[in-house]
């Protein structure tokens, strides 16, 4: 067996012990591979890998802020299917009169 062929034999058996979510020990009494084989290709493994690059700084910026759209103006239903708009800033009172009145007819 080369050792390309046993290194990814032993990829395929470390891959299939981590996925199994069991210790080494659990995995070997299940499967028969020795935990510390397990452990031993593991750590190969890592090693055989090249290192990650570093990740560099990216700078973050504020994005503008801009100014806060004016609110649109409510809109009561009123029981007879009747529409009232009313502007952002209102006086509740003059608004409840009006219902109170239109309510009334």
């Amino acid at each position: 067996m080369t050792e390309t062929t046993t290194r990814e034999k032993w990829a395929e058996r470390v891959a299939r012990w981590k996925a199994s979510g069991q210790t080494a020990t659990q995995f070997q009494a299940k499967t028969g591979i020795r935990a510390g084989s397990l452990r031993y290709w593991q750590w190969r493994l890592r090693k055989e890998q090249p290192p990650q690059r570093a990740r560099a700084f990216v700078e973050v910026a504020p994005a503008t802020i801009l100014p806060a759209a004016a609110p649109e103006s409510l809109e009561v239903v009123l029981s007879r299917g009747l529409r009232l708009r009313v502007p952002p800033r209102f006086d509740a009172d003059a608004v409840r009169q009006l219902v109170d009145a239109l309510e009334a007819r």
